[in-house]
């Protein structure tokens, strides 16, 4: 599934409208659109089952943005466990990147009352990841050495509400 409807979005509800795009969620259905925009980024290491994992847990708490013709153009994946959701993924269409998409998903998991907290891994050279984060209250929670291809370190962050 490329598309979602404006009517009707898979597993209930309406999307919501955020100015020219609309915030849905995600499930199984809609995994080669996921795989779509995988495929465009630099990020190669997760095969289809480990998407397709993720989307389909008991526990996904996953969502997507859609422009106004429905097309996908960023998505999170995440596990919500008892109020906290541990962030697993998250992407944006390189030509919609800068654009505060990954922003709208973030502030979509703060701003929904089931999360009480988000914890996340981020390569502690993506400095663009990390001023997003940063912008929308994540503080450092540790550190995984080596934890990227065994050479990189992961910057541990957490957001907890207020």
């Amino acid at each position: 599934m490329d598309t979602f409807s404006k009517k009707e979005v898979p597993g209930g509800g309406v999307p919501r409208k955020l100015d020219s795009t609309y915030l849905v969620p995600l499930h199984c259905g809609h995994l080669d659109a996921v795989l779509a925009i995988v495929a465009q980024s630099a990020e190669k290491r997760w095969k289809r089952q480990d998407f397709a994992y993720f989307l389909a847990h008991s526990n996904a708490f996953c969502v997507g943005v859609a422009d106004i013709e429905g097309k996908l153009q960023a998505f999170s994946l995440g596990l919500l466990d008892d109020g906290v959701l541990d962030l697993i993924y998250i992407a944006t269409v390189p030509a919609a990147r800068q654009r505060g998409l990954g922003r709208q998903l973030l502030h979509a998991y703060q701003g929904d009352p089931r999360v009480r907290g988000i914890t996340l891994e981020v390569a502690e050279g993506n400095l663009p990841a990390l001023a997003l984060y940063k912008s929308v209250g994540f503080s450092p929670a540790g550190l995984r050495r080596r934890y990227y291809e065994n050479r990189y370190d992961a910057l541990l962050l957490e957001w907890k509400r207020r």
